[in-house]
């Protein structure tokens, strides 16, 4: 008589270990608009270390980034504020225009020494 062994369950993948599909977003119900206030979308090059910091050269491109709002354009997210190089700037902001936003440490002087969130949000929101 031999025994019958249970099936092995499937492997999962070290970046999903819970088994759950993230392309099932039937349970998301939130039809309002949303922002991005935190990312990190930038261009990217082959000479990026894996674990760092993007590095600055020739061969950059904007694939990440096409990714990064591609995914973020099917939950529904009207606009990105991102923390980027000041080099990558410019080709993002091309390329997306009003999609992105670029934000960085606010500059105090004498006439504005505390810059509120308020005031620094509608001088750069018309995502609306």
């Amino acid at each position: 008589m031999s025994a019958t062994l249970p099936a092995a369950a499937p492997q999962l993948p070290e970046h999903n270990l819970t088994g759950l599909d993230f392309n099932e977003r039937s349970h998301l119900r939130y039809t309002g608009p949303l922002l991005d206030v935190h990312s990190h979308v930038m261009q990217t090059r082959p000479t990026d270390p894996p674990n760092g910091m993007p590095s600055t050269g020739p061969g950059a491109t904007i694939d990440q980034a096409e990714i990064m709002l591609a995914v973020a354009e099917e939950f529904g997210i009207r606009c990105t504020w991102t923390m980027c190089p000041a080099d990558d700037i410019e080709p993002l902001r091309q390329r997306f225009g009003e999609r992105i936003r670029f934000n960085g440490p606010f500059r105090r002087n004498s006439t504005n020494p505390t810059p509120s969130l308020t005031s620094c949000w509608t001088a750069t929101s018309n995502w609306a």
